[in-house]
């Protein structure tokens, strides 16, 4: 009785390791779809600033009614796009290294769950096998009669 309460807890014990490992498991992807999403924004972002700048450039370049007064303001504005541009190619360079490390720590909790899962899977069918052992001691089946066997029965099954 008390070897199966110490079997008993332990499995309790490895199924909620399992379960906190999961909730992890799934925090850390939470955070990882967050640092995707927020490199994509960055990255439409300088998209759209880039293109902002182009045609900007081709404005400045083909006017020829702008003011010299005119001309600096938008020549001062396509400098602070480009300001911009330089800023948040950093952004994106941080926010791709802190995806990366945030990567490796999922790839360690996916592998640490795996584990888990395997585990307690493996506790399972070790369980599985010692309840049908007892279950065999316990209620042995009549030995077949001369030359007849039970349907689906090997000849050996009994050695597995």
């Amino acid at each position: 009785r008390g070897a199966a309460a110490v079997e008993q807890a332990e499995e309790e014990a490895a199924h909620e390791a399992t379960e906190a490992t999961e909730a992890l498991l799934n925090k850390q992807l939470e955070i990882e779809y967050a640092d995707q999403t927020e490199i994509t924004n960055i990255e439409a972002e300088i998209n759209g600033d880039e293109s902002f700048i182009a045609t900007l450039e081709k404005h400045i370049g083909a006017s020829a009614t702008l003011s010299p007064a005119e001309k600096a303001q938008l020549q001062a504005e396509l400098e602070a796009q480009k300001v911009d541009v330089k800023r948040l190619k950093k952004q994106l360079k941080d926010e791709e290294a802190k995806l990366k490390l945030n990567a490796e720590e999922g790839a360690k909790l996916r592998e640490k769950y795996a584990g888990d899962l395997a585990r307690e899977h493996y506790n399972e069918m070790e369980i599985s096998m010692d309840v049908n052992e007892m279950h065999n001691i316990l209620y042995p089946s009549p030995p077949a009669k001369e030359g007849e066997e039970e349907e689906g029965d090997e000849k050996y099954a009994g050695d597995l």
